[in-house]
C-alpha cells in the first residue's frame, strides 16, 4: 500500500520550518501531514527519522524530500531529485553569500553541504535501511542506526526570509518543465546541468586543512557552471566571451557612480575568475593577486556566487511581470507595488554585493 506522497531523501544537515516545493516534489519538515501519514503507514520510517542527532548527541529533526504519487509510481530518477535539491540550494546560497559580503551575519547556509542528501534511507519494502553510493551498496537494520549531521557545518536553518523567492519560483517551474515532460529542450538541460555544477562549486572547498588550492578548485567549478549555462547548444562552443554576452543581457536595477556600466564591470569580474581558473588548473604561479578584484575587499571566490545569480537572471529573463491593475483599484495597485518591491529587493542584494556603491541603497 502506498500513500499519495513518499519520502525519498533526508537532508540531515538542514533545519526547515516551512515547505518548499511544487505540486510534484517538496522539501518539508517532518511535521508535515504527508510525512506523518507515511510514518503512520510505515513505522520503520518513523523510527529511522527519529534517530538523528548532531555531533553532541542533541536531537535534530531534519527535513525530507517527498514526491507525489504521480512520480513515485513512475520511479523518479535520482537526477530529478538532485535537480530539485540544486534548485533549492542555489535559491539560498548566493543570497546568503551576498548578505555576508554586505556585512550581515551568516544566519542561513552559505555552503551547499547543508543540502547534501543523507546516504541512508528506507528500502523499497520499508523493512530496513540501505545505502547506495558510488563507494558502497549495503543494507542494514534500523534498530542500531544512529544518524548524525555533518560536524563541520554547524546549525543550518532556512526560513522564508533566507530564500530568493523569485529565483526559487522560476527554477521550480523550470524543474517541472525539465523532469515532468518528455523531450526537454537544450535550455532545460543546460540549466540543470549548470545548477548541478554550481551546487558542487558551493561546497566547502575543504575542512580544517583548507589551502588556496582548494579554493582554486571551487573557482574552476564556478567557471564550468557559467559556461554550461551560457552554452549555445548543438555544435556551438562556450567560453568567457559567450559568458560575457550572457551577463551583458542582464537587466540591472541600480545605477552607479562608476564610469563603467555594470555590464562591463560584471564581465571584468568573470574574466578575472576565468583567468584564476586557468592559473590554478594549469599549474601556473599563484600570487596574492590571483583571487583579488580591484575596487573591492572581497576575493573572487566570494564574488562568484552573486555573479552566477546575475547570469541566471539573464538566462531566465527574471524580471517582475504582472498584469497592470486598474488605476482605480487602489488595493490592487498597492499589492502590485508591494510585490514589485519584494521581487526587486532580492536582485538589489546581489548588485550591491558585487558593486558596493552608495547609490545602490540598503538591501
Amino acid at each position: 500500500m502506498a500513500t499519495e506522497w513518499q519520502v525519498v531523501a533526508v537532508l540531515a544537515n538542514l533545519a526547515l520550518s516551512k515547505t518548499v516545493g511544487c505540486s510534484a516534489i517538496a522539501l518539508v519538515p517532518q511535521s508535515d501531514p504527508r510525512v506523518q501519514a507515511e510514518c503512520k503507514l510505515h513505522p520503520k520510517l518513523s523510527e529511522f527519522l527519529s534517530k538523528f542527532t548532531d555531533e553532541f548527541g542533541e536531537k535534530i529533526s531534519p527535513p525530507v524530500v517527498i514526491i507525489s504519487e504521480q512520480l513515485h509510481n513512475g520511479k523518479i530518477s535520482s537526477e530529478a531529485i538532485a535537480g530539485f535539491r540544486d534548485a533549492i540550494a542555489l535559491s539560498v546560497i548566493p543570497r546568503s553569500r551576498s548578505r555576508q559580503l554586505l556585512g550581515s551575519p551568516a544566519l542561513c547556509p552559505s555552503y551547499s553541504d547543508a543540502f547534501a542528501i543523507y546516504p541512508w534511507s528506507l528500502d523499497f519494502e520499508f523493512k530496513g535501511l540501505v545505502t547506495n553510493t558510488p563507494a558502497v551498496l549495503r543494507p542494514h537494520g534500523v534498530e542500531p542506526f544512529q544518524g548524525q549531521s555533518a560536524p563541520a557545518l554547524g546549525p543550518n536553518s532556512v526560513t522564508d526570509s533566507n530564500i530568493d523567492t523569485p529565483l526559487r519560483d522560476t527554477l521550480l517551474d523550470r524543474w517541472q518543465t525539465r523532469f515532468l515532460h518528455n523531450n526537454p529542450q537544450w535550455e532545460d538541460l543546460a540549466l540543470f546541468r549548470s545548477l548541478n555544477m554550481a551546487n558542487q562549486a558551493c561546497l566547502m572547498p575543504a575542512g580544517p586543512e583548507m589551502t588556496t588550492y582548494d579554493v582554486g578548485r571551487s573557482i574552476a567549478l564556478w567557471v564550468s557552471a557559467f559556461e554550461i549555462l551560457a552554452h549555445p547548444g548543438a555544435n556551438g562552443k562556450s567560453n568567457k566571451n559567450v559568458v560575457c554576452e550572457l551577463l551583458g543581457r542582464t537587466p540591472w536595477l541600480t545605477n552607479s557612480r562608476e564610469s563603467k556600466p555594470k555590464t562591463e564591470r560584471a564581465c571584468e569580474i568573470y574574466k578575472r575568475i576565468d583567468n584564476a581558473r586557468n592559473k590554478f588548473l594549469h599549474g601556473n604561479e599563484i600570487t596574492d593577486e590571483t583571487l583579488s578584484f580591484r575596487g573591492t575587499d572581497h576575493n573572487l571566490f566570494r564574488l562568484a556566487a552573486p555573479l552566477y545569480r546575475m547570469a541566471l537572471t539573464s538566462f531566465l529573463s527574471l524580471q517582475f511581470q504582472a498584469p497592470a491593475p486598474s488605476k482605480d483599484d487602489t488595493t490592487a495597485l498597492g499589492i502590485e507595488m508591494s510585490d514589485s518591491v519584494e521581487f526587486k529587493s532580492n536582485q538589489k542584494i546581489y548588485e550591491k554585493a558585487l558593486f558596493p556603491d552608495p547609490d545602490n541603497g540598503s538591501p
